[in-house]
């Protein structure tokens, strides 16, 4: 069974199986874990920064955070602990939809109320995916360390030898500082990170050798393995490669694709892709790299070792010479959406929307001076007492999405009262991205990943998004289903010279198509965590009425706990087979 076969599964049958597996006891499995952050001390480049003791943050007391692995139709359990002295939590399963339990997304202020110190709260959900996908702080810029890979499994078919990749950018600066800069009149921005990490490790530069050398993956020659590359940035998209090596790609963002033979793979924060990996090279070691693209890249240090069985030993010393690494293209605005494929090619997008709203953004001053992103002129600022979801169910505020008479909305959709776009059930959207010059003339790339949906990505153009212009209209040939996309800068990139006479000219757009089939309050925003801080997003309000069937009260207003793990597993799954023939 594909994955996408496994996503168009009746409600009611899954629901119906939720019941037998509970009341039977057959192949369901309650996986438990529990995250525990705290704050440490990191120096993953091998550069001791001068930061102070609360920059750093860990889970479990590590860094990546632990790898979770469950299978299709398994139940997690995850209790996420926030030891943390004075700041606030949450974690956010990225790729997962959260169907039906749109409180568990954790995103603060939106679907929950922020974890406090010494707080926990207990996500529990079934497993619907297969795939790639990982979790991560909400909060702030803790992504940047609180992260870890989530691996889910399709316990019908057998699996090659599985290897996690984990991407992430790194900087020599105090984190609380970095955070304080962004937000502050006298704005400064997080800067260009100074190493990206694979796994957690590199070194920084010829003077910073340490013990931990770079990241080693010990292959056997003459296998295939699926290498499952995660983009855990919090700014910089990356070129990847391996040396001697082509990498095959099968999956993305939790879909399968026809297989793609490729020499390298564009990675950008919050994409995930699984490739495999053939060592049919001569045993020894070989050089991956990620490097930056489409910004200022200053780091040139993201290197790791792939390192064949029976060779010499993997060099813990910086790369001696360049030209061991393998080489990365510089910046193209073609897309590697024009070669993909899903495995499942009967699925197609829908032939029309009904909808179509364009979100343009476009870096502002704030009143007080400072910098922030906009979309449609709108800086998104979070809720900081109670969170949205409640707030929209039980404290009367009118469900505007539950009207077919949408015709009270301005800005293209967007709802003021609620801070929101509303949406209605079934809607086909199709939502056009479209780039801007920032203040200083320069066009940045945007990845953009959307909370509890995921797409088709129909087209993409240069300049400014015109429909009657289709000289300007590249149609994706065959469109792919994901949950995170980039938008490239087509004009005033970051390796041009900054010229702010382009302000707010338009650079560059993508055209994504989504289904309103997922009731609940979802983020849609820029996964440049610094840029989402600035308020870089907009928030989808969907059919909020048909949540009131799946919620008591108690369970939507629970500010510490889900109501879940005090109730057992059979009267969860009587009460989710009764509500299936609501549904």
């Amino acid at each position: 069974m594909s994955l996408r076969e496994y996503r168009l599964l009746n409600k009611q049958n899954f629901l119906f199986l939720l019941f037998l597996n509970v009341i039977i006891s057959v192949s369901t499995v309650n996986r438990e874990y529990s995250l525990t952050v705290t704050y440490g001390i990191l120096s993953p480049d091998c550069v001791q920064a001068n930061v102070s003791r609360q920059s750093s943050l860990l889970i479990n007391g590590q860094f990546p955070g632990p790898e979770i692995r469950a299978s299709y139709g398994d139940i997690l359990i995850i209790n996420v602990f926030n030891k943390l002295e004075s700041e606030d939590l949450t974690i956010h399963f990225h790729g997962l939809f959260m169907n039906n339990t749109p409180h568990l997304d954790g995103v603060p202020y939106i679907s929950q109320s922020p974890i406090k110190p010494n707080a926990s709260f207990t996500h529990v959900f079934r497993v619907q995916l297969v795939g790639t996908f990982f979790y991560h702080s909400h909060v702030g810029l803790q992504a940047v360390t609180v992260f870890g890979a989530l691996i889910l499994e399709n316990k019908l078919s057998q699996s090659l030898s599985d290897i996690v990749l984990m991407l992430s950018d790194w900087w020599h600066t105090d984190r609380l500082i970095q955070e304080e800069g962004l937000l502050s009149p006298t704005f400064t921005f997080v800067g260009e990170p100074k190493s990206i990490l694979l796994n957690g490790k590199t070194m920084y530069n010829s003077s910073y050798n340490c013990s931990h050398g770079y990241h080693v993956i010990n292959v056997a020659r003459n296998q295939t393995y699926r290498l499952r590359i995660i983009g855990a940035t919090t700014l910089a998209t990356l070129n990847f490669a391996i040396a001697g090596h082509t990498l095959t790609i099968i999956e993305v963002d939790g879909n399968y694709v026809k297989p793609l033979e490729v020499s390298y793979l564009e990675v950008a924060s919050g994409q995930r892709y699984s490739v495999l990996l053939v060592t049919n090279n001569t045993t020894d070691n070989y050089y991956m790299f990620a490097d930056v693209r489409w910004r200022r890249n200053i780091a040139h240090n993201g290197i790791g070792i792939l390192h064949y069985e029976n060779a010499p030993d993997a060099p813990n010393t910086i790369v001696p010479n360049q030209s061991l690494l393998p080489y990365l293209p510089p910046e193209t605005n073609i897309y590697l959406a024009d070669r993909l494929q899903l495995q499942n090619d009967t699925l197609h997008p829908p032939s029309n929307a009904d909808r179509e709203i364009i979100l343009t953004g476009t870096q502002v001053r704030n009143y007080d001076g400072g910098v922030r992103w906009a979309m449609n002129k709108v800086v998104y600022i979070s809720p900081n007492s109670s969170y949205l979801l409640n707030d929209l169910y039980f404290n009367n505020k009118s469900l505007i999405s539950s009207s077919n008479n949408l015709s009270n909305l301005t800005n293209g959709g967007y709802y003021a009262p609620h801070n929101t776009y509303p949406i209605r059930k079934n809607e086909v959207i199709d939502f056009v991205i479209q780039n801007t010059a920032a203040l200083n003339g320069v066009c940045e790339g945007h990845p953009y990943h959307t909370h509890g949906h995921e797409f088709w990505e129909i087209s993409y153009g240069d300049g400014e998004y015109d429909p009657n212009n289709l000289s300007n209209i590249h149609v994706i040939p065959h469109s792919i289903m994901r949950d995170s996309l980039f938008v490239k800068p087509s004009a005033y990139a970051y390796y041009e010279y900054a010229n702010s006479t382009n302000y707010k000219k338009p650079c560059g757009w993508k055209k994504i198509r989504l289904i309103a089939d997922n009731p609940g309050i979802w983020p849609l925003h820029c996964h440049i965590v610094s840029h989402m801080m600035m308020g870089m997003q907009i928030v989808l309000e969907e059919n909020l009425q048909d949540l009131r069937i799946l919620y008591a009260k108690d369970l939507l207003t629970s500010r510490s706990t889900s109501l879940f793990p005090t109730i057992s597993w059979i009267k969860v799954a009587v009460v989710f087979y009764v509500l299936s023939f609501f549904i």
